[in-house]
């Protein structure tokens, strides 16, 4: 693969997901976090960017792609 190409392709994937604040119960932030159908790796690399130190609360997977909720911890 020519490298242009690799470069484009990994920065294409690096943008693929979405993020959306959701309501929770705690005082933290929490998120769903949906990396459609592309590797659970995408929604995880867009978790660390929001907060390094992340919670798992739920992951989904269904026709509509993937999904992982996830809490941000309290600045203390």
């Amino acid at each position: 693969m020519r490298p242009d190409i690799a470069v484009s392709l990994a920065l294409m994937l690096a943008g693929c997901g979405t993020t959306k604040q959701v309501p929770g119960p705690g005082p933290g932030a929490e998120y769903l976090v949906s990396c459609w159908h592309f590797g659970w790796y995408v929604c995880y690399d867009k978790a660390r960017q929001l907060c390094p130190d992340f919670k798992v609360l739920s992951e989904n997977e269904d026709f509509e792609g993937r999904q992982v909720r996830i809490a941000c911890p309290v600045d203390k």
